[in-house]
């Protein structure tokens, strides 16, 4: 298999793993398991009643054994850990080869890191900031390896500055976003465009996002009072805003100026589209997990868009 192949396989792979990342804090399972990385002492589950009560059994302080939150807990882990050995392999094989070895190795760093972080998001029960390192952890991975298939731009163009200025807000959203899922702050906001009636409704940033949350508490279903979740969920919306003017003011400028092909900008629209209407959804229907999840993913595939196009702007592109 070509060094392409596998890194095109690879970068698939992640989505999926961020998608059952997703779907197992959607489905309130990240602390289905109360070790790491078996579960209650098991190297994957238990299952019989005897193994459920030995488990529970060993582990006195834990929530009870809930097969329905361990096994994606742990399906997740494996698929995980399977993917971080590719990922090993392919920054081990560009080091080898010096090539991109500064990514390459950035990335086998960041894969042990990201295991870290899969530990402490167990141990340190759902502290917002480890889940939200987390989420920018895979999303830096695929990242990664979308730019090893790419390889490196072959010119530079006016507009590059201006791709990896837009690039920095998409980073932005995507942390507003991580913080709001960290914190349990999807549903505060039931209504739309109003966030419990009001278009302005109080807020307070300083509790909002104070990032020195202390350790030991257990933050699953959030412990922040009504106005902090508020203050992250709006802002999530409002710079929603921002992101979609800067991405389409981008692309108008850049298509016009035949920096990308309309192809490209149809693509990066149609993803941005479909982001902002899965967003409403999710607000009007309370989260239900299938738009939750194309939300999540969503974001992941705007941003590697994304760097597509900031890879292929061009001085000489056809506006055909």
């Amino acid at each position: 298999m070509s060094r392409d192949r596998i890194l095109s396989v690879t970068l698939l792979l992640s989505l999926v793993v961020i998608l059952l990342g997703a779907y197992t804090r959607l489905k309130d399972a990240g602390l289905g398991c109360p070790d790491w990385p078996g579960c209650y002492g098991y190297a994957f589950m238990p299952t019989s009643e005897a193994e459920i009560q030995e488990a529970e059994a060993s582990f006195p302080l834990a929530r009870p054994v809930v097969t329905e939150k361990a096994l994606p807990e742990m399906v997740h882990r494996y698929l995980a850990g399977f993917f971080g050995l590719l990922c090993v392999s392919i920054a081990a094989y560009h080091i080898a080869h010096k090539k991109h070895r500064v990514a390459a190795s950035f990335l086998a760093v960041l894969i042990a890191f990201q295991a870290t972080l899969g530990l402490w998001t167990v141990t340190l029960k759902l502290h917002p900031v480890v889940v939200l390192l987390h989420l920018f952890g895979g999303f830096s991975i695929s990242t990664i390896l979308l730019w090893l298939l790419l390889g490196n731009k072959r010119e530079s163009t006016p507009f590059d500055k201006w791709a990896f200025l837009i690039l920095g807000v998409i980073l932005t959203q995507v942390f507003f976003g991580a913080w709001t899922s960290a914190n349990y702050s999807s549903i505060i906001c039931p209504d739309f465009p109003f966030c419990q009636g009001s278009l302005l409704p109080e807020m307070s940033f300083s509790t909002a996002f104070n990032i020195f949350l202390p350790f030991g508490d257990n933050y699953e279903f959030g412990i922040l009072d009504n106005i902090s979740r508020v203050t992250i969920h709006m802002t999530h919306r409002y710079f929603a805003v921002i992101t979609s003017f800067g991405i389409i003011t981008f692309l108008y400028m850049a298509y016009y100026s035949n920096a990308i092909k309309l192809k490209t900008a149809l693509l990066v629209l149609s993803i941005l589209s479909a982001q902002v209407l899965l967003g409403i959804l999710n607000i009007l229907y309370l989260i239900p997990i299938p738009i939750a999840l194309a939300h999540n993913i969503g974001g992941l595939l705007l941003l590697l868009s994304w760097i597509w196009l900031t890879h292929s702007l061009s001085n000489n592109h056809s506006t055909t």
